[in-house]
């Protein structure tokens, strides 16, 4: 499910959702804190999407499939996207989110960063960039169809530490800019 601005071209998605395009002008936007953001693109099919979760699994050993749980949205992201032609094996990931917002959910951070690179390793899907945790909410925006993803951080008050990310940036010709 997804949420289209005036103009048809800028999706905002919320937690437990996803978009996929390849419409040239669209734009996915979210907003971040202890979530998970991966944005997928495939070049050649010039095909992207992004999703929006919440845990990496069910609480309480449930084993029914929710879009707020990371296995089910990126399955449901990357099926998506194949279905509109992409090709698994040409698949890229950015990954943004997992912020330490509160001391009390920081255990959600951290379960939500080491899902999402343990699924993406197993699904042999390069993440060309990422910016995980830190203290600071994120928000995204994701060009579909270039794989172009800036985040913004937003910044709290009571922050003790910056946000450093922990890949480089990567290339050129897919930058995450910083505005």
């Amino acid at each position: 499910m997804s949420h289209i601005a005036m103009g048809g071209k800028v999706v905002t998605i919320f937690q437990g959702e996803f978009h996929v395009s390849d419409d040239p002008g669209a734009v996915i936007n979210t907003l971040l804190g202890s979530c998970i953001a991966v944005c997928l693109h495939e070049p050649q099919r010039r095909i992207g999407g992004m999703n929006h979760f919440l845990l990496p699994e069910g609480q309480g050993g449930s084993t029914s499939p929710d879009v707020k749980q990371g296995a089910h949205a990126m399955e449901l992201l990357i099926n998506d996207m194949i279905k509109r032609g992409a090709m698994r094996s040409k698949l890229t990931a950015k990954v943004f989110g997992a912020g330490r917002i509160t001391q009390r959910f920081s255990y959600v951070s951290e379960a939500n960063i080491a899902f999402v690179r343990q699924f993406l390793r197993a699904e042999n899907i390069p993440c060309l960039a990422e910016s995980v945790g830190g203290e600071s909410a994120r928000r995204i925006r994701f060009e579909p169809v270039t794989g172009d993803a800036r985040q913004m951080l937003v910044p709290r008050s009571d922050a003790k530490e910056d946000l450093r990310p922990v890949r480089p940036p990567p290339p050129a010709a897919n930058p995450v800019e910083l505005f």
